[in-house]
């Protein structure tokens, strides 16, 4: 089990990966490149997923489940993002923003709802 200095830092980890490595891909190839990376961050994400499984026996697989989590999530909103700019333009960006806004609430209400009702 871990303590909360712990779960802080796994916590950041993720935050960590996602601000890295949308900071890098902001002016970078990776806008170029969307159709591919949107399969690579597909693969990451559950990749990420199967390792924080096998944290929960080996908690210390949680960071780099957490970290390839944070990363995936960057590359395909990134992608994503840049692919609906390219498309819409100025309206791709704030249906990136909105879709983004929506499923951080609903996904932080999930969450809630799973932690205290479920255990």
């Amino acid at each position: 089990m871990l303590g909360a200095a712990a779960a802080a830092v796994l916590f950041a980890t993720y935050f960590f990966a996602l601000i890295v490595i949308l900071l890098i891909s902001a002016r970078g190839p990776l806008i170029r490149h969307t159709r591919k990376v949107l399969p690579i961050a597909f693969i990451t994400a559950i990749v990420g997923d199967l390792v924080e499984v096998v944290g929960a026996w080996y908690p210390l697989v949680l960071f780099p489940g957490r970290l390839m989590t944070g990363a995936s999530v960057a590359l395909s909103t990134g992608a994503a993002a840049a692919m609906m700019v390219a498309d819409r333009g100025e309206k791709g960006r704030a249906f990136m923003a909105t879709g983004s806004l929506i499923g951080a609430g609903t996904g932080l209400i999930a969450g809630i709802l799973i932690a205290v009702y479920l255990p």
